[in-house]
């Protein structure tokens, strides 16, 4: 993966646009994240997809978090839990807590 510039001072929802944006570009051919809702400090995805499921599922569902992390250090998330809702296609709910002021 390429390293991106690491970005201060950005809106939430810049920060999870931005973050989809980079985890889509290198997952698509096997996940794709979808925004669903931002509330507070819980961000709504679906991510959908071919996702084996043999391999190491939840890293699919983690590399939001690393993702996160690579566009910004004003932001951490956290899987907090997740809901199969079809064939390859799961409901996932993040925390986040901003790490300045």
């Amino acid at each position: 993966m390429n390293p991106i510039s690491i970005e201060t001072g950005m809106r939430l929802e810049e920060v999870v646009e931005k973050t989809i944006e980079e985890y889509n570009k290198y997952r698509r051919t096997v996940a794709e994240a979808k925004l669903l809702n931002i509330n507070g400090d819980e961000v709504l995805l679906e991510i959908s997809g071919t996702l084996c499921h043999t391999c190491g599922f939840v890293d699919y569902l983690e590399d939001f978090i690393y993702e996160m992390e690579r566009v910004t250090s004003d932001y951490v998330a956290s899987l907090k839990n997740y809901k199969q809702i079809g064939d390859n296609k799961f409901i996932v709910k993040y925390k986040i807590e901003k790490t300045k002021s």
